[in-house]
């Protein structure tokens, strides 16, 4: 099942998004400040929709909501999965590891529900 999505035009958006979803768990800043372990200030600004944030920060909050990126259009294709190997790859007969299957995050429970507390 396709996982949900919202178009993302501008800052502002993300920031809506990621206030919606922190509200919808009963977080305040700080709590989700600590758990993205990013400063309350970046999360305000974020949520305020500052376009000028720090990419590999805002990444970081994605992450803790159970979030990620993606981009869309013309000549973007789905990367292929990585390949695990067929057959023993060393003289212990162990096989390559798989990736991760999904984001997690200490926010991820389920960021598009309440997960029950309201």
């Amino acid at each position: 099942m396709p996982q949900p999505s919202l178009p993302v035009r501008t800052a502002a958006d993300i920031g809506a998004a990621l206030r919606t979803l922190r509200k919808d768990q009963r977080l305040t800043q700080a709590d989700a400040a600590g758990l993205s372990d990013v400063g309350i200030r970046f999360l305000s600004e974020l949520e305020n929709g500052k376009p000028t944030v720090r990419l590999e920060t805002l990444l970081k909050v994605l992450a803790a909501y159970g979030l990620e990126l993606r981009l869309s259009g013309p000549g973007l294709e789905e990367p292929e999965p990585p390949r695990r190997p067929t057959g023993p790859t060393g003289p212990t007969g162990a096989t390559g590891a798989t990736g991760a299957t999904g984001a997690t995050g200490p926010l991820a429970t389920d960021p598009f529900s309440t997960g029950g507390r309201r």
